[in-house]
């Protein structure tokens, strides 16, 4: 079954109140304005840039408006727990560099560099770091001629790295990392998203976010 919702809301108050949430894991791709997707992806979830360059688009994307949201069933996935714990989801993780700060709303944020890919960062927010809101990273890999790679292969550093991720937090990682990646490369700029209880999973291919639905 697919439903299709027109809304000038923001993509918060369609994701969670236009459309019911069910316990049937889906997926939906939301249609974000090309250009402005990341930085509206980013202002959704609460991550602050990990880039500068990106503030001013932020706090103009706020204003952005969702043209469409499709949903559609997904394969049978379970959750390993429906909690994300910071020491949990970072379990066996390329990371290093760890640092403990704030969110821009004054919520605990962990944050370390994410070993293999340049200028990547994960991070993990919530001030119960056992029961955090959400974590979320950046990851993208580039060519000899500065052209961005598809992480939908697999050979992709990004696409093994989500895997490593969804390992620690759902069955069959392997293939939703991999079925999300490929619905993204798609409909790219916009964001492929799995929904299982109320953990959410998405990624356009160059962010990445797990967070909890109920606290958006």
């Amino acid at each position: 079954m697919l439903w299709f919702v027109n809304s000038r809301r923001s993509l918060a108050v369609c994701a969670n109140q236009s459309i019911k949430p069910t316990s049937t894991p889906s997926l939906r791709f939301a249609s974000l304005r090309r250009g402005r997707g990341l930085c509206s992806a980013l202002c959704f979830f609460g991550i602050e840039p990990v880039n500068s360059r990106f503030s001013a688009a932020l706090l103009s994307s706020v204003l952005l408006s969702v043209g469409l949201v499709a949903i559609a069933q997904a394969a049978n996935v379970t959750l390993l727990s429906g909690r994300i714990s910071a020491t949990s989801i970072t379990k066996g993780l390329p990371l290093e560099g760890h640092e403990t700060t704030a969110s821009g709303d004054g919520r605990k944020k962990q944050r370390w560099s994410i070993v293999g890919a340049e200028y990547a960062h994960f991070e993990v927010i919530g001030d119960i770091q056992a029961d955090a809101d959400l974590a979320g990273w950046n990851c993208a890999e580039y060519d000899k001629v500065g052209a961005f790679k598809n992480p939908a292969t697999d050979d992709s550093f990004c696409k093994k790295f989500f895997s490593l991720v969804l390992r620690n937090l759902l069955s069959e990682p392997e293939s939703v990392a991999n079925d999300l990646l490929l619905k993204a490369k798609k409909i790219s700029p916009q964001m492929a998203i799995l929904e299982v209880g109320d953990i959410s999973v998405e990624t356009d291919g160059k962010y990445y976010f797990i967070r909890r639905k109920s606290r958006i």
